[in-house]
């Protein structure tokens, strides 16, 4: 696996070109059950910390909309919303038939300008490292929650990504820095061959944009997959991959 350092112009090239050059591809594995990460551990981390009897809840950066639909076990509406139309347009097919269910294919700072509805609860489940904008995305996020809601999600782990993509040792690496990345999108059993954007950012950089951007209590979680699901897998965690969060509105 290669990964390399980018300019913040170039980060924002791809920031959502590069998803129209994968959605289909990641539909498909969700599809083909080839993403073990969402399934044990992405998905049933994100679906445990949701909030019960939820009105509504947003799903930000919804992607190809499989976990949109997950959600709707959890809200009386739900809404996805996504930057990439490739993305935005399979999730609309793949939930076509559900009435609680809107995707729109817009930004988050689009949408918030345009809506005034407040949701219960907020999801952006591997978004903000694909994010160039942080402090931008979290603001626009705070503004679509009422009072007390959370912003649940997951991130590449800041700590353990870096060893596990093999440039933790590089020259150009420093934990402590904002480094946009550019890198082939991959899951533990399939590879695109499509190089797409990765943010990396400390944990204290994470929790300071929060703090700056109208959030209150921040809850983090490092989930390991359970041995079981490795065994049947076969794929191989030494360290957790993930770093999740939930981060109320103040």
């Amino acid at each position: 696996m290669t990964a390399n350092p980018i300019s913040k112009t170039r980060a924002q090239e791809l920031e959502v070109a590069a998803w129209d050059l994968v959605a289909q591809r990641r539909a498909q594995d969700l599809d083909g059950d080839r993403d073990p990460s969402y399934r044990y551990v992405l998905a049933p981390g994100v679906t445990s910390l949701m909030p019960p009897n939820c009105g509504s809840v947003i799903d930000i950066g919804c992607g190809v909309g499989r976990f949109t639909k997950t959600l709707r076990s959890f809200a009386k509406s739900v809404v996805g919303i996504d930057p990439s139309a490739v993305s935005a347009r399979i999730a609309s097919q793949h939930v076509m038939r559900l009435s609680n269910i809107q995707i729109q294919n817009v930004t988050i700072s689009q949408y918030a300008l345009s809506n005034a509805v407040k949701h219960d609860a907020a999801v952006a489940l591997m978004v903000l490292q694909d994010v160039v904008d942080l402090s931008g995305f979290l603001h626009a996020s705070a503004r679509t929650l009422r009072e007390g809601a959370p912003l649940i999600g997951a991130v590449t782990h800041p700590r353990h990504w870096p060893e596990y993509w093999g440039y933790s040792q590089s020259p150009w690496f420093d934990y402590e820095k904002e480094i946009y990345i550019q890198s082939e999108f991959r899951t533990s059993l399939s590879a695109t061959g499509v190089k797409t954007l990765h943010v990396h950012r400390p944990t204290s950089m994470y929790l300071d944009a929060f703090s700056d951007s109208g959030f209150g209590k921040v809850e983090t979680w490092e989930p390991m997959m359970e041995p079981s699901v490795q065994r049947l897998t076969g794929v191989k965690w030494k360290k957790p991959h993930f770093w999740f969060f939930r981060a109320h509105k103040k």
